[in-house]
């Protein structure tokens, strides 16, 4: 509601501009916990129909193909956590090669590079259990 306040918008517009996509396939509403808050914040993420159409009119989706095949929520960290890096006029690259066989969520780049790892699932050791020549200033591993 303060966000419509503040876009000088009722109430009802943003909920009825997302019902045409919605309705049509392009889009699905999901929900999601973020933070302490106890509230869901709600997000439209495209449907592989809606990707399809925008691809078809010229637009990148490949942010989210990834979304695809990995949790909603992972993907959402792994932007917020970008583009807060953004903000501070730090270069970065999302699912980003860091050797052939390895991605990192987030590589924030200025002179040094910092590889950031997103884990909400199981304990995330494992992943990089196997010693790797990554030439890297920090690698930081962000749990939700």
């Amino acid at each position: 509601m303060a966000r419509c306040q503040s876009l000088g918008l009722s109430v009802w517009k943003p909920e009825l501009a997302k019902t045409e996509p919605v309705n049509k396939g392009l889009a699905k509403e999901i929900g999601a916990k973020l933070g302490k808050s106890k509230r869901l914040t709600k997000f439209l993420v495209l449907t592989e129909l809606g990707s399809k159409l925008l691809r078809k009119a010229g637009y990148d989706t490949g942010l989210w193909k990834r979304t695809g095949y990995q949790n909603f929520k992972h993907q959402l960290y792994s932007v917020l956590i970008a583009y807060a890096y953004k903000k501070v006029g730090q270069q970065f690259f999302i699912e980003k090669a860091v050797l052939e066989e390895r991605l990192v969520d987030v590589l924030v780049s200025n002179g040094k590079q910092t590889a950031i790892e997103v884990e909400l699932g199981p304990p995330w050791w494992y992943t990089y259990s196997k010693p790797a020549s990554i030439s890297l200033a920090t690698l930081s591993i962000t749990t939700a």
